[in-house]
């Protein structure tokens, strides 16, 4: 017998793109995290497409309701700027 189970999540996610935040790298988050010996398995990819973050690549700071700060790639930051 085959079970499947689908779960649908809706988060809601605050961009600030506006906010005077400094541009993080993400190569240089990684090296510090690991440095620190702290995980950064859940920050690897864009929270709101699942893209894989490249080592020179800018992330955004977002809030997720529920699950704390997070980080999203340039091109969902594009996409919620022009809604």
């Amino acid at each position: 017998m085959n079970i499947t189970k689908t779960q649908t999540c809706n988060y809601e996610v605050k961009f600030y793109p506006y906010a005077d935040v400094p541009v993080i790298i993400w190569g240089d988050f990684k090296q510090k995290r690991e440095e620190m010996r702290m995980s950064y398995s859940k920050l690897s990819h864009c929270f709101c497409c699942g893209h894989k973050f490249a080592d020179d690549e800018k992330v955004v700071v977002v809030t997720v309701k529920g699950e704390g700060n997070r980080f999203a790639c340039q091109k969902c930051l594009e996409r919620e700027v022009a809604e």
